[in-house]
């Protein structure tokens, strides 16, 4: 079951942390246990015709500047994305691989696309969640085209662990030796570890705070139960997001 942490590490660690605005893992790595996407050198031509003329030049230096990093150029883009007049961002298409999708799934993508509440790691994680309830033929089509943003830890976790297991789980997180599967272990161990007073504090992202409560509980239940291995916690958490309906599913997309 290895295989498939890396896929949905977002979905997995959303649950017990937020996901900061900053995050403190650089796509530069010496480790190579995972595997980067290849970043375009220009943007799609089709938006040439939607975008102002200089917006388009920017994108394309984005695209083609060597010394930034994948995360870098898609956090600039998004900035400069996210600063255009509603009527442009509305004709804005999906990138070709999200065109295979059905509509309702297409529109729910766009809508968090064009949020201009979230930063680009919130935007990352609900479309990995979104992603995550697709069938399975149609996730890993989506899976191989997504790049992985790293996560950092939140203050609001900070305020809530004792500093010794804070700063153990920064130094997880930090360690650039360690690929996301074995952050995840060190992680599931360390919190698994605390006492349950503790671990019924740790906050849910707030989008997932909108389902009903009955859903957190579940969500909150996995984290509780010591006995389960990294696995058996990850296939939980994923089944109960995949029983959601589509118009609960909806509720943890930007208003």
């Amino acid at each position: 079951m290895i295989h498939s942490i890396n896929s949905i590490f977002l979905l997995v660690i959303s649950t017990i942390f937020l996901v900061a605005s900053k995050p403190n893992i650089s796509w530069n790595s010496s480790n190579n246990h995972e595997r980067v996407p290849s970043f375009p050198s220009e943007p799609p031509f089709e938006l040439k015709s939607i975008l102002p003329p200089v917006t388009f030049a920017q994108l394309t230096l984005i695209h083609q500047n060597e010394s930034l990093t994948v995360q870098q150029k898609i956090m600039k883009i998004d900035e400069i994305i996210n600063a255009l007049p509603e009527n442009i961002l509305q004709q804005l298409p999906l990138p070709p691989v999200f065109r295979l999708l059905p509509q309702e799934i297409q529109e729910m993508i766009k809508i968090i696309r064009t949020a201009k509440n979230l930063t680009m790691q919130e935007k990352w994680l609900q479309m990995t969640i979104i992603i995550e309830s697709l069938p399975q033929e149609q996730r890993i089509m989506l899976q191989q085209t997504m790049p992985h943003f790293p996560l950092a830890l939140s203050s609001e976790s900070k305020d809530i662990l004792p500093n010794e297991v804070w700063n153990n789980l920064v130094a997880i997180y930090q360690d650039i030796n360690l690929d996301k599967a074995e952050k995840l272990k060190k992680i599931d161990g360390i919190i698994n570890a605390l006492p349950d007073t503790i671990r019924q504090r740790l906050p849910l992202l707030s989008p997932f705070q909108k389902l009903p409560f009955n859903i957190q509980q579940q969500l909150r239940a996995v984290h509780m139960q010591h006995q389960l291995s990294v696995e058996q916690r990850l296939q939980k958490i994923k089944a109960i997001m995949e029983s959601l309906p589509l118009d609960m599913k909806k509720l943890i997309l930007p208003q």
